[in-house]
């Protein structure tokens, strides 16, 4: 079962994918256009890069968690 602090993990995880996703998309725009324009890259890049996203979100919340509840 989940409990609370579980919980806590998850919302931030999804907070911090959707945050960095949004802040990778602008950097792919500037980096492609040299300003901000928003297009959307292949889908094999958009994928690469919400993979990534993702994996190092997850050692992020995994490690916030491990530091509030085993350390703090």
């Amino acid at each position: 079962m989940i409990n609370d602090k579980m919980t806590e993990g998850i919302i931030q995880f999804i907070i911090t994918v959707c945050f960095f996703y949004v802040e990778a998309l602008i950097h792919y725009n500037i980096g492609k256009h040299g300003t901000f324009k928003f297009s959307l890259p292949k889908f094999k890049e958009n994928l690469l890069i919400f993979l990534v996203i993702v994996l190092f979100s997850c050692l992020s919340s995994m490690t916030s968690y491990c530091i509030i509840n085993y350390i703090l």
